[in-house]
């Protein structure tokens, strides 16, 4: 199919071929194999995690907590297993999915196929491997288990969108985006995605003042997490709060690079003491920047080491004796809520004064969640990601600038884009483990495997 062609076809219509049957089949077949293998050998595994989860836990995202939630009303017995037989239904439902439209979009035979499927599921291969917790994500008790097979159908639903440039398209892929971010909070930059894409849906079909209207329809995405969290705590936790720990989260990077000067310059008697209780906690344990390694590359990778054990051990337990003994609070989610407050006004204060040592920090985290989106963090990574980066933008900008529809340079710019909102938002929040980047995986080497094909089909000078 020529390039012109297949920017005018897009998806290809419902009638399909026998080869095209046996392909899909094929795929099929593949899938089930492959997430009820991991089912029948791997079982319901339940990791660190997986309480918060069962328990509902008011720190936790509302989607997961609820879903096991409904199937333990159902089958209060089984329904750990029932989870993992309905996460591996959905790994194979949005897997197959994914394969049939990279298939009809760009034309793909059974060996493209099978090449795409096999980027799919190499995730649910690599994530039990590399990981720290070596996590079996398609039958995990974990909010991975679903948002991963989500985020594969937000992001074809995006790239249709970016083709279709419809209300309807968009609007399907902002509720895919809405979904991810009531999963996991990470998820939010999903909304940021939508809003360039829809953006650029805008611009090209020339309706400019829609832009307002897709800024609107973004603003109003995170109101609604917002709201859908507020009222999941309403309904089983009986309070009207968010995950009352998105503070301390941010705080704990904060913290790291925070130095006692910066503690003292705090003008509020009440804010300067709880720094310096949480300070001399994380210093006393020795959980600050000057305890890593020299330069920055060993510093942010005994951040990664310690950042758990600076948000619980010195922020979130400071916090609470700190609220129990001054304030006499010991509802676990009031004083959550009240230390979160604090959490907030301290980074307001704190972040100013160490700004030149967290965004560095920053950088560094996201370069490193670039390279564990498709590789594992090694000196020869580094310099394999950016050159594979670079001969994907230099196929695929001059190919978007010839057609601004040209379906394999659409979706390459998606890839990349979920891969940077993914490792760059994660970083300014937490670290990016492998099990947090590796959704990006499936999009960014379906993405390259196609820039590559289009040049070995097309063959044009760069």
């Amino acid at each position: 199919m020529s390039r012109e062609s297949r920017t005018e076809a897009g998806e290809a219509p419902a009638g399909r071929s026998a080869d095209e049957k046996r392909i899909d089949l094929t795929v099929l077949i593949i899938l089930l194999l492959f997430f009820f293998g991991l089912f029948a050998a791997f079982g319901t595994p339940v990791y660190n995690d997986s309480d918060q989860y069962i328990r509902m836990h008011v720190h936790r995202e509302p989607v997961y907590p609820t879903f096991l939630w409904a199937l333990r009303s159902v089958m209060p017995e089984h329904y750990l297993t029932a989870a993992s037989v309905l996460q591996s239904c959905l790994c194979v439902i949005s897997s197959f999915a994914y394969v049939r439209y990279a298939r009809r979009t760009f034309g793909l035979g059974l060996t493209g196929a099978l090449t795409v499927c096999g980027f799919v599921i190499a995730p649910y291969v690599i994530t039990p491997v590399f990981s720290q917790l070596h996590v079996h994500m398609s039958v995990a008790i974990m909010s991975e288990s679903i948002a991963l097979p989500v985020f594969n159908l937000f992001v074809i639903r995006t790239h249709r969108a970016a083709m279709d440039r419809t209300p309807g398209s968009l609007a399907m892929s902002f509720l895919l985006a809405l979904l991810l971010s009531l999963i996991r909070s990470q998820m939010i930059f999903t909304f940021i995605l939508w809003l360039i894409v829809s953006a650029y849906a805008c611009v090209t079909v020339k309706k400019t003042g829609w832009l307002v209207l897709s800024a609107c329809v973004c603003l109003a995405g995170f109101l609604l997490r917002d709201v859908g969290t507020r009222a999941y705590n309403y309904a089983f936790n009986g309070r009207y709060v968010d995950s009352v720990y998105s503070h301390v989260n941010l705080l704990t990077n904060v913290l790291y690079v925070t130095d006692p000067d910066d503690v003292e310059s705090i003008g509020d008697e009440e804010l300067r003491t709880i720094a310096g209780l949480l300070y001399a906690r994380a210093s006393d344990a020795g959980y600050l920047y000057f305890n890593a390694e020299p330069g920055l590359t060993g510093r942010v990778e005994y951040l990664e080491e310690v950042h758990d054990r600076i948000k619980y051990d010195c922020i979130e337990y400071g916090l609470r004796d700190y609220v129990e003994e001054t304030l006499d609070e010991h509802d676990y989610i009031e004083y959550n809520r009240i230390g979160d407050g604090y959490a907030g006004e301290l980074i307001r204060l704190l972040l100013p004064a160490v700004f030149g040592k967290w965004f560095p920090d920053v950088l560094l985290l996201g370069l490193r969640g670039l390279v564990r989106n498709m590789a594992v963090c090694a000196f020869p990574a580094y310099l394999y990601v950016g050159a594979v980066m670079a001969f994907m933008l230099a196929r695929n900008v001059p190919a978007f600038k010839r057609d601004p529809r040209d379906p394999v340079a659409l979706f390459a710019f998606v890839a990349l884009l979920a891969v940077f909102g993914n490792s760059f938002c994660t970083a300014m929040v937490i670290m990016c483990l492998s099990r947090y980047m590796i959704y990006g995986f499936a999009g960014f080497y379906a993405a390259l495997y196609l820039t590559v094909l289009d040049f070995v089909n097309y063959g044009e000078a760069f």
